[in-house]
């Protein structure tokens, strides 16, 4: 969400943003060509203005109570980074590594992040497949130049979005690269340093995801958060029994996680059965 302030005196238009911070800045400075454009944000009061967005995020809050200090994290679909932000403030994070395939969104997050002096990551403009394919297409919905940032989507047809947002949204369509993790498995191991946890939020494309992450899951085996489409939700259980059945699958439900198997929540946590959680 975000509120503009008109100051004709200096010409200017003053943006507040929130939860998409730089990047709706980034979409207005391209097409507002008549007027100066500043972006504002309250960094004064930043921590405050951050733990406040992220208290209604019952998923957020799960991952807080599940993750030790000094977790290594791989956040697949890391939009503006709250997650890695929201966990360095909780004093959790030794190290983030973001994947995110929108320019604006990689942008939005280096600014915010060294605004909050957060410096251990590496954002990866990129995405993550199965496919041997080295670049993909990444559909983004719109209205009236405003990207719906997080309905983005490899696949369109899988985008979630209401009958309402169907009729009156657009879509564009980008290239983006494809990464194989087998580089990113190879450094991690030169470091000495296990990945504690995946967040996966990817509209649609958790498969092939997990697929892409499968040697860094069955050697470090993390905790794994996936947002699913409701639709997927029989071919994600399908998965895990056949290729992840060394963990158990909760969902959260009234924010607690619960072990169930049927589709009760979007939020599936995966944690390996020895855990005794």
């Amino acid at each position: 969400s975000f509120k503009i302030f008109n100051n004709k005196n200096n010409n200017y238009k003053f943006i507040i943003c929130s939860t998409q911070f730089y990047n709706i800045f980034l979409q207005l400075k391209k097409k507002i060509k008549k007027s100066r454009i500043k972006f504002f944000f309250d960094f004064k009061n930043k921590e405050k203005i951050i733990l406040k967005i992220i208290n209604h995020q019952r998923d957020f809050i799960a991952i807080n109570k599940l993750l030790n200090k000094k977790s290594v994290i791989i956040d697949v679909g890391g939009n503006t980074g709250l997650l890695s932000l929201f966990l360095f403030l909780k004093k959790k994070i030794k190290y983030s590594y973001i994947f995110e395939p929108q320019k604006n969104l990689c942008k939005s997050m280096k600014l915010i992040f060294n605004k909050f002096k957060f410096y251990n990551f590496k954002i990866f403009n990129k995405v993550l497949s199965d496919s041997n394919y080295k670049t993909f297409s990444l559909y983004l919905p719109y209205k009236d130049h405003f990207i719906y940032s997080g309905h983005a989507s490899l696949d369109k047809k899988k985008i979630a979005l209401s009958r309402k947002e169907k009729k009156i949204l657009k879509f564009k369509k980008i290239k983006v690269n494809n990464y194989n993790t087998k580089f990113l498995f190879s450094m991690l191991k030169r470091k000495k340093e296990n990945i504690n946890f995946i967040k996966i939020d990817v509209e649609g494309s958790e498969i092939p995801v997990l697929n892409n992450l499968k040697k860094i899951i069955l050697f470090n085996k993390p905790i794994i958060y996936v947002e699913i489409l409701r639709k997927n939700n029989k071919k994600f259980l399908n998965y895990v029994k056949q290729n992840l059945s060394f963990y158990n699958l909760y969902q959260l439900q009234d924010d607690k996680l619960v072990l169930n198997k049927k589709n009760i929540s979007v939020h599936k946590f995966l944690i390996k059965k020895w855990d005794g959680f």
